[in-house]
């Protein structure tokens, strides 16, 4: 659903007249706006999502980590982030968005330890292949400040298997 975003959207809002009190629904409408790319209404919806659900699974903070991030709040994005990851250590989107906001917040220690766990989790991770993580993003300057941040945070920009197979 995610790969048509409109629908999506239509299909969320729907459901949102239907029952606005359901948190799933808000957590996931903020999840089309931030690949909108339209990172305040993401916050208000994700935001919501959280205070209908105090405890949301890791997809709601997670969000609000990524919409915190691109509205350059790294400090409160940083602080998402260490949440989704303390609730589980392999979290790939907290890892990821836990060290590029720790990288353009200025704090390098933090960056690194959360790329170096990102590794750890998926040895194959790279800047190179950040899109297949990331989804159907419509803001390719968003796309470039996450590259940005994970480059930063010591990051490779290609996987070693990739650099291995063209040496």
């Amino acid at each position: 659903m995610l790969r048509d975003l409109p629908s999506a959207e239509e299909l969320l809002n729907r459901a949102l007249e239907l029952n606005p009190n359901l948190a799933s629904a808000w957590t996931s409408i903020g999840w089309v706006n931030i690949s909108l790319g339209n990172p305040e209404i993401a916050l208000e919806q994700l935001s919501r999502a959280r205070r209908l659900d105090p405890e949301p699974a890791g997809t709601a903070v997670a969000g609000l980590a990524h919409a915190y991030f691109f509205l350059q709040r790294y400090g409160e994005a940083l602080a998402q982030a260490e949440h989704v990851v303390r609730r589980n250590p392999d979290a790939h989107p907290g890892l990821r968005i836990g060290a590029a906001s720790a990288a353009l917040a200025g704090r390098t220690d933090v960056a690194h330890r959360l790329a170096t766990r990102l590794l750890e989790v998926d040895p194959a991770f790279a800047i190179s292949r950040l899109r297949e993580y990331l989804g159907p993003y419509q803001r390719p300057d968003l796309v470039e400040k996450y590259s940005e941040g994970l480059r930063l945070a010591g990051l490779p920009e290609a996987s070693v298997a990739t650099t291995a197979r063209s040496n």
